[in-house]
């Protein structure tokens, strides 16, 4: 069946579909403007598809996939000014592969990759006006490796090495 939510003003609320008694196809929620606040898709009472976030001003918030009723996919979330904040990629509900951060002016802010929802590789990261501030290492979600720091006029201001997240010799 079909069943619809209304606001106190008459206009609707929420608009979904039901399947021996779950949530099943197509689900909206909306704003009492009447914008779409929420979409997507349900399959036997579980989030599967793309589903849509807006901001009460009709702008994109997020878009993120499930696959019964876990976050599998794309993933991107906006900031209101509708600025990407951070994009990447989940797997069976754990972020995996490379993941991108933004500032709200669009400049990077951070980059790196993750394996079964732990920092794990190389990272880098800006400061707000885009140039390199420093890199990274991390295994497993612990800092490792060699790690280099810079002054923003790109000159090398420190560099040294952690093993299983603490700092490893001399730092210089």
């Amino acid at each position: 069946g079909e069943l619809f939510t209304y606001f106190a003003n008459g206009t609707v609320k929420e608009w979904y579909h039901f399947e021996n008694g779950l949530k099943h196809g197509y689900f909206e929620d909306r704003l009492a403007s009447g914008s779409i606040a929420l979409k997507g898709y349900f399959n036997q009472g579980k989030k599967d598809s793309t589903w849509t976030y807006s901001y009460y001003t009709g702008t994109t918030e997020k878009i993120s996939n499930y696959k019964n009723g876990v976050l599998d996919g794309e993933y991107a979330y906006y900031y209101d000014n509708g600025a990407l904040n951070v994009t990447g990629f989940y797997s069976q509900g754990k972020k995996t592969g490379k993941w991108s951060w933004y500032t709200n002016q669009g400049s990077r802010d951070m980059e790196g990759t993750f394996e079964e929802d732990e920092q794990h590789g190389d990272w880098t990261y800006w400061y707000p006006t885009g140039e390199l501030s420093y890199t990274a290492h991390y295994t497993k979600g612990l800092k490792t490796e060699t790690w280099t720091y810079f002054y923003k006029n790109g000159k090398r201001f420190k560099e040294g090495s952690f093993v299983t997240d603490e700092k490893n010799g001399v730092w210089k």
